[in-house]
């Protein structure tokens, strides 16, 4: 009986550390992907700062051609 007892202690126990090291992994990954998320709100953020640029200075170039074509 007390073989039978200890088995099956020694399989739970596995089985918690099993779980407790998924729910660890799980824990390291959420953070990885928050931590990519907020680099790609900062790329996405510049970005949209690059594009108001570039069509600040299209406008401009589209100026000076008209102007130069009059």
């Amino acid at each position: 009986m007390w073989s039978t007892l200890s088995a099956k202690m020694k399989k739970q126990e596995n089985r918690n550390t099993v779980i407790e090291k998924d729910i660890e992994n799980l824990k390291e990954f959420k953070e990885s992907a928050n931590h990519r998320l907020d680099s790609h709100d900062e790329q996405n953020k510049a970005i949209l700062v690059l594009a108001e640029q570039v069509k600040k200075c299209v406008k401009r170039c589209n100026r000076k051609d008209l102007d130069g074509k009059r």
